[in-house]
């Protein structure tokens, strides 16, 4: 097996299902964080942990009738991905607002 080749494959199969999710529900995991912060992201990627310990060590023999492991570690990568967007959507808005100017009237008030 080419590892290279079947991450990729892995990669496309997650942007595929992060554009299916999106058309359904809308950037829904984007929306919650930016409302409140990096908690949701932390219980998020706890939920998903909690799913894959189950699929992996409680009913390793696939007693789940919906979800394979392959899925949550699917949904697992996905959530981390948004996590990085997350992460870095921050960092360009605090960017942008340092590279404001400052509002005129604190400039008034301020010493020289």
């Amino acid at each position: 097996m080419n590892t290279q080749m079947e991450f990729e494959k892995i990669i496309k199969q997650a942007t595929k299902l992060r554009k299916a999710k999106n058309s359904d529900y809308g950037d829904s995991f984007i929306r919650t964080y930016h409302k409140y912060g990096n908690s949701p992201l932390f219980f998020e990627l706890q939920r998903k942990f909690d799913r894959a310990e189950v699929l992996l060590m409680l009913k390793p023999k696939g007693d789940i009738e919906n979800e394979t492991i392959e899925d949550t570690l699917m949904d697992l990568g996905i959530a981390c991905f948004n996590g990085i967007i997350c992460l870095r959507s921050d960092l360009n808005v605090k960017k942008t607002k340092r590279n404001k100017p400052a509002n005129k009237g604190m400039q008034e008030m301020s010493p020289a």
